[in-house]
């Protein structure tokens, strides 16, 4: 290379010096052989790469080692998380409307087993791995069965609930809290659907007052935020008692389909089986309530005030951030995290960066991003045993199995 051209080099270079410098750590840039210097956070070689996808999705492919390798971690959650849902509600109402246009034969009839099929075909193809990977983490959080009585033929409702934690688990948990609360199909599974205020001696269901505390949010007990149990006189102090489960219970009266008008009528025609709930002011509890922390709901407010009153009082409990974090680590990383690992997670929960709680987007990217997660050489005891669902999962993805034609019957 001649003089000249040396220097005119070291111009241009020092004059897009302070661009270079504030670029985003995941721009492009090139060594004098024009080759591709890879991202900070890119792993160091396949192996690496294929543990991060084993946590992050249902199993490592060679193309998606690559495009982790060239990317680096950050860039490929951000775009994981940017993508729009593969959902299963619209397919499975595509593939119902062409077995009726086609009668069924015997034992062809729409059935939940179409409805896993799908589940294992989104699994297994689906570009938007982590939102899915999150949404099965979740269902084991907020768990709803197509086993249920109540739920059990509603094969349309059973997907949108899928899709509903799909959408909002990379959302805020406040909202997917609410959109929880006001689905039919776990309103019919923990019983707060059609549950009606004291009548005689009839008093509202407790099902779902309680186990939105004790499964969804808070647990038995006060926690640190290393989820270590909070100990008076060195014994851990209950997070919320019998009267509180009763007291909670009336705040979760008045739920009916969303095409009711009373607590009676409605029906489950789609797409009302699937849209959220509405809450009958009539057959709603309007007393003075005192809940969760002895926070007191005032009396005559409207059913959907009290229902986000006490959603918000759960939210902004202490126990939520170490609580959801601890899961959501042994669902994708390991099965016995450190306190250290979950008070992180748990400070990111409470505060993302801006100011904003419940940022479950962040939280997943943080889980991922730790440095017990990307520890190439883990203590003893560190990881998981993979459930059987994503072991099958990885074995497919990692032999690029190739799915039968579809149609109906098939995902």
């Amino acid at each position: 290379m001649s003089p000249r051209v040396v220097r005119i080099l070291f111009v241009v270079t020092a004059l897009f010096a302070p661009a270079l410098a504030t670029a985003a750590i995941h721009d492009t840039l090139f060594r004098a052989s024009f080759e591709e210097l890879a991202p900070e956070d890119a792993p160091a070689d396949d192996a690496e790469a294929a543990r991060f996808l084993t946590q992050a999705t249902f199993g490592p492919t060679t193309s998606e080692i690559a495009l982790v390798r060239q990317l680096g971690y950050l860039l490929w959650i951000d775009r994981q998380l940017s993508m729009p849902i593969t959902a299963a509600r619209p397919h499975m109402e595509a593939l119902n409307a062409a077995l009726l246009a086609n009668p069924p034969g015997p034992n062809e009839e729409l059935a939940q087993r179409d409805r896993v099929d799908r589940f294992y075909h989104t699994a297994a193809y689906g570009p938007d791995q982590l939102r899915q990977r999150m949404a099965w983490a979740l269902s084991q959080i907020f768990v709803v069965s197509d086993v249920s009585g109540a739920i059990n033929e509603d094969i349309i409702q059973m997907s949108e609930y899928w899709d509903l934690l799909a959408r909002g688990g990379v959302g805020n948990y406040r909202a997917l809290l609410n959109d929880v609360t006001f689905s039919p199909t776990m309103g019919k599974y923990l019983s707060h659907f059609r549950n009606k205020k004291a009548q005689g001696t009839q008093l509202p269901d407790e099902n779902y007052a309680r186990e939105v505390m004790q499964l969804f949010s808070i647990g038995l007990v006060e926690r640190n935020p290393d989820f270590s149990p909070i100990l008076i006189a060195g014994q851990p102090v209950p997070t919320y008692d019998q009267s509180t489960v009763s007291e909670m219970a009336k705040v979760f009266t008045g739920f009916n389909y969303s095409n009711a008008t009373n607590i009676f009528n409605g029906s489950n025609a789609p797409p009302a089986g699937y849209l959220p709930m509405t809450c009958i002011q009539s057959s709603h509890d309007v007393g003075a309530k005192t809940v969760l922390a002895d926070a007191v709901l005032p009396a005559g407010q409207m059913c959907g005030i009290d229902v986000g009153d006490m959603l918000n009082i759960i939210h902004a409990h202490a126990n939520v951030a170490p609580f959801i974090s601890r899961q959501l680590i042994q669902r994708f990383v390991t099965s016995s995290p450190s306190p250290a690992y979950i008070s992180r997670i748990a400070s990111v929960f409470n505060d993302n960066g801006s100011g904003e709680r419940g940022d479950l987007g962040s939280v997943i990217r943080a889980i991922l991003l730790d440095p017990d997660a990307r520890n190439t050489v883990p203590g003893a005891g560190f990881g998981k045993l993979r459930e059987p669902v994503l072991r099958m999962t990885a074995l497919w993805r990692a032999w690029d199995v190739v799915a039968p034609p579809a149609g109906p019957g098939q995902p």
